[in-house]
């Protein structure tokens, strides 16, 4: 039988229990989230809605995978870069960690450096590329344990796993502030979320089972 077979039938004999720890998860990221947009969410531990460039109680660095920013293109993407401008201009001594390949972390420097944030706030990590390896990569580094983690909405809850599996305490900035209309974006939604539900299980089987 086929190693992804096996990791799959893996994953439906114990989806009762990575299911409640996805579940819980999700919980734990949706409480840690800034809103995209300032708006309150009812979370007193994030920054209130009157102070949305406010990064979260002690956190002074963010990090910003290669591949959340390549997923998103023209207003999107220039609507995370300057949020992200703005919390690191009015955030004194934040560190913007741009996490991926050597390549790809040197053109995403060079975007955000023209859209006008400091060479002083980025920071370049080659050694990162997926969540878990830029997670892995943070935490070898030595960076904060509590940061604040720029992600794709439907990632939140399998990054909050992860970083807390690594003694991690990751805030959330999703990025991206909503989602299209229709059909077809709903189609994708399901997908992506089915998607992230399976990665989800893979994780969990790999790092309690090392398969």
């Amino acid at each position: 039988m086929s190693g992804s077979f096996v990791n799959a039938l893996l994953a439906k004999a114990t989806s009762p229990l990575w299911s409640s720890r996805y579940r819980k998860a999700g919980e734990l990221s949706a409480a840690r989230t800034v809103p995209f947009a300032g708006e309150g969410n009812g979370n007193t531990a994030v920054v209130p809605a009157e102070r949305p460039a406010a990064l979260p109680e002690g956190v002074t660095h963010i990090l910003l995978r290669q591949e959340v920013a390549e997923e998103l293109d023209g207003g999107p993407l220039q609507e995370l870069t300057e949020r992200l401008g703005t919390l690191v201009r009015e955030n004194s001594g934040s560190v913007l960690v741009l996490s991926g390949t050597e390549e790809g972390v040197s053109r995403l420097h060079q975007r955000l450096a023209l859209a006008g944030i400091s060479e002083v706030s980025l920071k370049d990590d080659d050694r990162g590329g997926g969540l878990f390896r830029s997670l892995v990569s943070w935490q070898n580094q030595r960076l904060p344990a509590k940061f604040l983690c720029v992600e794709k909405p439907v990632r939140l809850a399998r990054a909050c796993w992860l970083g807390e599996t690594l003694g991690l305490e990751p805030f959330f900035l999703p990025s991206e502030s909503g989602g299209a209309a229709g059909l077809a974006a709903e189609a994708r939604r399901i997908r992506e979320l089915q998607e992230e539900r399976e990665a989800f299980a893979m994780d969990f089987l790999q790092r309690m089972f090392h398969i």
